[in-house]
């Protein structure tokens, strides 16, 4: 009996507030990331600070949990869902978010490198020289991994951004870009500048 009547209550909530289909979705969760926060700022410095030292400790693991950590696709996301919307007043503040974050990955990265290589010598790694060049394939792969990201939103399958989030590694070429400032090294600053700019039109 009580069943019975669960199933009614249900039905008659469906029916009153029928759920969300995963466009509308998108949408609701793009609003969280319209504006800077503080909190995306810590957590995108955080990540920026992660994946600086697991470059110069050659660190995979550190460099992929630096990626999970970052908060960078949020707001990419969120600009497109605008465009794609028409929201030309959003776009602007939106975009202002998105390379406030960079740059602050940039800057952090860049301040860490200098202030260290005053006390030890920084080894170029390979990860940090991986991240130091880019070519046309990278432009393909970065295009494929917008798509998979704009299908992953709009058919409610938020897992397969973590691994978007991955693939896209936007943050270690940011961290890079800061290495190669620091070091006044053109080749490694312009390089990972360039292939940070691919994956972030790619996105």
């Amino acid at each position: 009996m009580s069943q019975l009547i669960f199933d009614r209550l249900k039905e008659k909530a469906i029916k009153e507030y029928p759920p969300l289909n995963p466009f509308e979705r998108l949408v609701e969760s793009a609003e969280r990331y319209k504006n800077l926060s503080r909190d995306l700022l810590i957590m995108a410095l955080f990540a920026g600070l992660i994946a600086t030292a697991g470059l110069f400790l050659d660190n995979a693991v550190m460099v992929i949990g630096a990626m999970l950590l970052s908060p960078l696709l949020g707001p990419i996301t969120t600009f497109a869902v605008n465009a794609t919307l028409g929201r030309i007043r959003n776009l602007v503040r939106i975009q202002s978010s998105i390379l406030v974050l960079l740059f602050s990955v940039i800057g952090l990265s860049a301040l860490v490198t200098f202030l260290s290589s005053q006390f030890i010598t920084l080894p170029l790694t390979a990860q940090i020289e991986l991240r130091s060049q880019t070519s046309l394939l990278d432009i393909g792969i970065r295009l494929i991994l917008g798509l998979a990201g704009g299908l992953a939103l709009v058919t409610a399958l938020p897992e397969i951004l973590i691994g978007v989030g991955v693939a896209s590694a936007l943050l270690p070429p940011a961290a890079v870009t800061g290495i190669g400032l620091a070091l006044m090294d053109s080749t490694i600053f312009w390089g990972a500048l360039t292939l940070t700019t691919v994956y972030l039109v790619g996105l």
